[in-house]
Parts: C-alpha cells; sequence; structure tokens
C-alpha cells in the first residue's frame, strides 16, 4: 500500500474519492461531517467517502494552543494576513512537535490498513491518501495548514496541499463574467 499525506478543507471533501480518507484537525467540525451527530460519530457518505474521522493527538495540540495566551492575534482582521507574524500559528507549530510521531505516524497506518483491506471501493492501483482536513481555505494564510505540512516534511513525510478540484469562487465585480463563462458551456 502506497500511503501518501495532504492537507486540504472541509469544502473540498466534496471531490474526494474512496482512496483519500479524511481526518479532521480542527477543534470543531462541520456538522455535516458527523450526519449532525456527535463528534465521534463516523459514517461512509452516498459517495463512499469516510466522514468524521478526528486526528486527535494534533486536535489535542491546537486546544492547547487556544487555550493559551498565544490565541489568533489575527481574529480582528478577519484571519486575512502571513504566517510570518502570527504568534497562535508560531505557538502550534511548536506544539505538534511534542506530538510523538512515530506513534502518530503508527496510528494513520493501521487505520489506513484496516480501511485498505476491508473497504471493497478502494482501487488498490492508486495511493491511499491521508487528507488533514482544516477549515481554511487556501488562500488563506492564517490556517494550521503550513504547520502540519512542514511538521509532516521535518520527519521525512511530503505533506502538501491537495490539488484536485477547485472550485473557483467569484468575486463580486466579477459574477456576470462567471456566468456567461458556464452559460456558454451549456449551450
Amino acid at each position: 500500500m502506497d500511503l501518501q499525506f495532504r492537507t486540504s478543507y472541509f469544502y473540498q471533501l466534496r471531490y474526494f474519492n474512496p482512496n483519500m480518507l479524511p481526518f479532521s484537525t480542527a477543534l470543531s467540525d462541520p456538522k455535516w461531517f458527523h450526519e449532525d451527530k456527535s463528534n465521534g460519530h463516523i459514517f461512509i457518505d452516498s459517495r463512499g467517502i469516510v466522514n468524521g474521522l478526528r486526528c486527535k493527538p494534533i486536535i489535542n495540540k491546537g486546544l492547547e494552543v487556544a487555550q493559551s495566551p498565544d490565541s489568533c492575534p489575527c481574529s480582528g482582521l478577519g484571519h486575512q494576513t502571513t504566517t510570518n507574524n502570527c504568534t497562535f500559528l508560531a505557538h502550534y507549530r511548536r506544539a505538534l512537535d511534542e506530538i510523538n510521531f512515530e506513534d502518530l505516524y503508527e496510528e494513520f497506518e493501521n487505520i489506513a490498513q484496516h480501511y485498505w483491506c476491508g473497504y471493497s471501493k478502494v482501487d488498490h492501483t492508486k495511493p491511499l491518501v491521508i487528507v488533514l482536513l482544516v477549515h481554511e481555505a487556501v488562500s488563506n494564510y492564517c490556517s494550521e495548514r503550513g504547520a502540519l505540512q512542514r511538521y509532516f516534511q521535518a520527519h521525512g513525510i511530503e505533506c502538501k496541499e491537495w490539488e484536485g478540484t477547485v472550485v473557483p469562487v467569484p468575486t463580486q465585480p466579477h459574477i456576470k463574467e462567471y456566468l456567461k463563462f458556464f452559460m456558454k458551456k451549456e449551450s
């Protein structure tokens, strides 16, 4: 089994395939990620994608940082800042180093192996991808994704942003052009 790691955000889950195993790294998840039930609820959606998995070691470190004096200074700025000046993200990255990486990787490997062997929708000719989910879109620099990527890379594991389908979100002045583009496609 070829195991890969990527980061992405919850919205993108709708474009995942059964060879992708998403894990929330967020303190709180969207309700739909657990079928509007408790955070411990795990289910397979109508497309065959597992929903509801949570990476507790990473979430617990995030919770520690969120409760520290280094809360996010970007919140008053709409979280539109660079990671270079965010004390919260710097503290979060240091907190990740306190996680025993070998134990974390072994946990991912065990879950992946059970999934790989036990789920009929997995395409065994393609890699299995563990996707670490955050809330923020790629364009928002105030996100834990960079710290997560650097944490895995520091341990010799490639972890980059999933480059699957990205739906463009038009800004207000460009909506007419956006709609024209899609109307042309339909005719």
